[in-house]
């Protein structure tokens, strides 16, 4: 089965790719940019008229080697405190950035997914995948990009997320924590450089595990004077002065974001296409999952005025039984508590799931105005709580919100990097060295 591909030049027109690419291989991607809108299945369209105040991405786009990965754009998505305009400009600098520093070939297959989805809904991620497997696809397209904000009190999370045919629905992630949309673009240009690293990686030989959409229940305190008190459904939950809604589900994508921080686990959503997958945390069965995944995880989050609670489920997809089930308590679920909560889930997975060989749990390291990186991912900053990582030596880099040190300057003189963490463990014991220090340690070891 085959599909049309096309590219497009500087003035719009469709032009044929070079005599060595065979023509039969047809699939339909198209270099949005230039068309000046994306359509999504009933989504708002993206103007990206405004790029061409930028340096001249066609001539830029047509200069990338045929060996750049491609990569079809999907339009983003937000939960509540999010305004257009900023998707908007997130949309045009994830595009910008791919072709300035040349990591990626932005592409897009909206009208193939509109044809094949538009009157059959899927269930999971994974049958996409599938279905785009069943073409014979280029060499060069690598897969789909699909990237999320989420407003937690003051701060916009930005996750981007690649879904490569070659991993089988498990994606590579970066995930960047911005104050403002005058962030975007060093988030965005960092993030892509941390994707193009992880794209030559290899899939963990590790659990998979698949993430559910969580149940989201808002909920205010009503009290009397009697002392009788009851917590009463609500449309929305005012949270660190956002109205976050029943559908505003981004606990789950960041929990499966940070289960792949350590190492120890593949991890993906179900639906991260809410306009094609049907998808929801309750109509799952674990058992049809067995073939993509080892666990199931489904979630229920109780917003209220008061407390917040996360109840989280594990599920063996082999036999349906929940072998763990995990509850987490907070008065405020900000950005830092909430990276902390899901790393304390994540420690209780390895504890359920691994054996105690296989792992060790980091109690807490801070550092003020330091953002971490490990496995170069973003792990959080200021504070890691409960972190676990791979027995044997690790490594945690340390910059600032944008990215590692190590990552802007792969030859620095690490002298002057005081604040990397050098993690060593063996037969349970935990030995963490900084900057220099660590090197020593590590050259010693080597010997």
């Amino acid at each position: 089965m085959q599909l049309g591909l096309n590219l497009l030049k500087k003035q719009g027109k469709g032009v044929s790719m070079k005599n060595n690419v065979n023509k039969k291989i047809l699939f339909s991607i198209l270099l949005f940019f230039l068309t000046g809108t994306l359509f999504a299945l009933g989504k708002p369209k993206f103007d990206l008229k405004s790029l061409f105040t930028k340096p001249d991405l066609a001539a830029l786009y047509s200069e990338l080697p045929e060996t750049t990965p491609v990569v079809a754009i999907l339009p983003p998505e937000s939960t509540s405190g999010v305004d257009e305009a900023f998707l908007e400009e997130l949309f045009q600098e994830i595009i910008y950035n791919m072709i300035v520093d040349g990591n990626f070939k932005p592409g897009a297959i909206n009208k193939w997914l509109a044809a094949t989805y538009g009157n059959k809904k899927i269930k999971s991620i994974f049958e996409l995948v599938r279905d785009l497997g069943r073409y014979q696809l280029p060499s060069f397209f690598y897969g789909l990009c699909k990237s999320s904000v989420y407003r937690i009190g003051e701060k916009y999370v930005i996750n981007i997320s690649i879904y490569s045919l070659t991993k089988n629905g498990y994606p590579i992630s970066a995930v960047r924590v911005i104050d403002s949309s005058m962030e975007l673009h060093n988030a965005v240009k960092w993030a892509l450089k941390d994707l193009s690293m992880l794209t030559i990686q290899k899939q963990l030989n590790a659990p998979h595990v698949v993430f559910a959409p969580f149940d989201i229940q808002c909920t205010t305190l009503i009290e009397q004077n009697s002392g009788i008190f009851d917590f009463v459904s609500t449309p929305y939950s005012n949270q660190l002065d956002i109205e976050i809604k029943t559908t505003d589900d981004f606990y789950s994508n960041l929990l499966a974001y940070q289960a792949q921080i350590s190492g120890l686990f593949n991890a993906s959503l179900i639906n991260p296409l809410k306009e094609i997958i049907t998808t929801t945390g309750s109509n799952v069965n674990a058992t049809d999952l067995k073939q993509h995944a080892d666990y199931l995880v489904k979630g229920t989050v109780i917003l209220s005025n008061k407390y917040d609670i996360i109840k989280i489920y594990l599920i063996n997809t082999t036999n349906g039984e929940t072998v763990g089930t995990f509850n987490y308590i907070s008065k405020t679920l900000s950005v830092q508590e909430l990276f902390s909560i899901n790393y304390a889930c994540i420690s209780d997975f390895c504890k359920t799931l691994l054996s105690p060989e296989e792992y060790v749990i980091i109690p807490s390291l801070a550092q003020k105005d330091c953002s971490y990186y490990l496995n170069d991912m973003y792990a959080g900053s200021n504070k890691l709580e409960n972190i676990p990582v791979k027995t044997g030596k690790i490594t945690i880099y340390t910059g600032d919100s944008y990215a590692s040190n190590i990552t802007r300057n792969p030859n620095r003189n690490s002298k002057d990097n005081i604040n990397d963490v050098y993690i060593f463990t063996e037969n349970n014991k935990i030995q963490i060295f900084k900057g220099r220090e660590g090197e020593y340690v590590w050259n010693l070891l080597e010997k």
